[in-house]
């Protein structure tokens, strides 16, 4: 069936549209392209012509600020809004994704790890390291679940997220999790770790990973679940009863993948502990329950 003279019309004009698009990128005019992305609303409708405009004004933006990166998100609005986005290919998206705005590079690493597409190392590593630390772990969590797996780049960042987040509690998942996947720390790492402890006052503890490093002892985790015994203690003096409850919870998930991070007979019975000290006896029960 032939197409209508119309519809052939339409599409010879909207093709031409973005032929002048895509020469004008190639030629480095992004402003002039932008321009004319701006005029017609049916731009960009090919994927080469798509990616390059992102990929040219995504660069822009960490160049020259704001107004480039304005651009950027309202390409990235225009295609959304026309269920288009799978117009981009990975590697843009993943440039896009090192925007200094830590609002859009989240919201494009989720987009495209629920795609099933992989953003490369540097995209998530400068994004975990730009984001408020609670959207850190979370897009953290995100990656392994999508076969993107951290490296101790990643790794290290992560842990410096925790200590900006006064999350100790989770750095001792974080190394766990370096060891579990195979990764060999690096000397980065054990900064990292040192640094933390030292951050949260915690000297002791900075003390003897220094003397395990010296000792080259594989039971550093041991020693950071020391400390996040110490943790709990210090939520229960301070009457943080739910941040003590949130703790073992997640020490309990991460124990699905990583058995080493299952709470012992310490922290429940610190758990307990807190919930009978603050009158909290309904929950106390539930984790004896637990316990048990």
């Amino acid at each position: 069936m032939s197409m209508s003279p119309s519809r052939a019309h339409t599409e010879a004009a909207e093709s031409n549209d973005d032929d002048a698009l895509l020469a004008l990128l190639r030629d480095g005019h992004t402003d002039a392209a932008y321009r004319l992305f701006d005029s017609d609303p049916s731009l960009p409708d090919f994927p080469v012509t798509a990616s390059r405009l992102l990929a040219q004004l995504s660069y822009r933006s960490t160049k020259r600020g704001p107004d480039s990166f304005s651009r950027a998100a309202a390409l990235l609005h225009r295609l959304r809004a026309r269920g288009a986005l799978h117009l981009l290919d990975a590697n843009t998206l993943s440039l896009a994704a090192r925007s200094n705005n830590p609002h859009l590079a989240y919201s494009l690493l989720l987009s495209m790890l629920r795609r099933g597409l992989l953003p490369d190392r540097s995209a998530y590593t400068a994004a975990l390291a730009r984001l408020p630390p609670a959207r850190a772990l979370r897009l953290f969590d995100a990656i392994p679940t999508w076969n993107a797996p951290p490296d101790a780049l990643t790794y290290n960042v992560v842990i410096k997220m925790c200590a900006r987040a006064g999350r100790k509690d989770l750095i001792a998942r974080v190394l766990e999790r370096i060891l579990s996947s195979g990764l060999t720390p690096c000397a980065t790492t054990f900064h990292s770790l040192v640094a933390a402890y030292v951050g949260f006052g915690g000297i002791p503890t900075a003390e003897r990973i220094v003397q395990a490093m010296r000792e080259r002892r594989t039971d550093i985790c041991l020693l950071l679940r020391a400390g996040v015994h110490h943790a709990h203690e210090g939520y229960m003096n301070a009457g943080r009863v739910d941040n003590v409850v949130a703790m073992m919870r997640a020490m309990r998930r991460e124990a699905e993948t990583a058995p080493a991070s299952r709470p012992d007979h310490v922290t429940y019975t610190t758990v307990i502990s807190t919930l009978v000290a603050a009158g909290d006896m309904e929950r106390a029960r539930a984790v004896l329950e637990e316990m048990g």
